[in-house]
């Protein structure tokens, strides 16, 4: 039985899309960052707080630009970026009421994806694994807070729960 519920910061997807078939995965974590894992392995995210967007090729190398200053060579892969956006803040509910200030977080994105029958898997690049059930929008979120392992349920109602492991 836990002890206490925690009141901490909790980086989690809190929308998602699948468009693999055609573009990638795009999420948005708690931070209100949003990026998308496209389908040629690349990556590219928005930090909103710093107005900045990182692309990561296939071999991870990271490069940084202003929001507002896209290198013409990405400027097809910030359209995708938008798109992802865009239909996440019109046509999504957000997960749950656990939110994380982004100035925390500002190198944090999605690296891995898996999709079963029954529930979506998605690890973080902070080491944080959250797992999603289809049947009634629960999620398992294993993360640390301050060198500690903890766990996060986020129930049916969207109400989270965080404990010490």
């Amino acid at each position: 039985n836990p002890k206490e519920d925690l009141l901490c910061p909790v980086l989690w997807v809190t929308k998602w899309v699948d468009y693999s078939n055609k573009y990638g995965f795009g999420y948005q974590l708690s931070g209100n960052i949003t990026g998308v894992l496209l389908n040629d392995s690349t990556h590219i995210a928005l930090y909103p707080q710093l107005q900045m967007v990182c692309y990561t090729t296939e071999i991870e190398e990271s490069w940084w630009f202003p929001r507002k200053d896209v290198p013409s060579p990405l400027s097809a892969k910030m359209g995708i970026l938008r798109f992802f956006a865009e239909y996440m803040k019109h046509k999504l509910l957000e997960g749950g009421n656990l939110h994380a200030p982004s100035e925390l977080y500002q190198n944090v994105c999605l690296l891995h994806f898996v999709k079963t029958d029954q529930a979506v898997l998605m690890l973080l690049s902070n080491g944080t694994l959250q797992v999603n059930f289809y049947h009634d929008h629960t999620k398992i979120i294993l993360s640390t807070f301050q060198e500690e392992y903890i766990l996060t349920f986020v129930n049916t109602e969207r109400t989270a729960c965080t404990f010490r492991l």
